[in-house]
């Protein structure tokens, strides 16, 4: 299994070095196999988003394509994906920008960094509405403890 992964890896190196061939064929091969690699790491991803700034449309509507296929784990790239969807001079990766944004987005996982910031600040805020009910308890036992005393005496 390991020289599975090590050949998927030899395999993946391969094509993002084929991505940055002076042959738009070579480039638009390796972007569209790049972009079918199941579980496209990082680099790989990196990859495509260099894709969007070639210089041959076709090789960017497939960087772009995929991009959205990347899920979650290209939500990185999604400022390149706008800057594509608003600048880019060919109309098509414009309208594939758009849906890779979109597919980007509902992926799963896309949203987990918001719900973590979330779920710390409720978590954060519960903690603190109870510190100040417990140090509230407190104080007014306190009071009522020293209050007792005073008057019994």
């Amino acid at each position: 299994q390991w020289s599975q992964a090590s050949s998927s890896r030899a395999w993946e190196k391969h094509w993002m070095d084929a991505a940055r061939h002076e042959n738009v064929f070579v480039r638009l091969a390796a972007m569209k196999t790049l972009s079918e690699m199941s579980g496209s790491s990082d680099a790989a991803l990196a990859t495509l988003a260099e894709g969007l700034q070639d210089t041959d449309s076709s090789v960017r509507q497939q960087a772009v394509q995929g991009l959205a296929l990347g899920g979650a784990s290209a939500r990185q790239y999604v400022p390149q994906l706008i800057k594509a969807q608003s600048r880019d001079g060919d109309e098509v990766v414009r309208q594939h920008a758009v849906q890779a944004i979109a597919a980007i987005e509902k992926s799963p996982g896309a949203n987990s960094e918001r719900l973590f910031f979330w779920g710390t600040f409720l978590v954060i805020v519960a903690g603190a509405g109870f510190a100040a009910w417990y140090y509230r308890s407190w104080l007014m036992a306190q009071l009522e403890r020293v209050g007792g005393m005073s008057t019994s005496s």
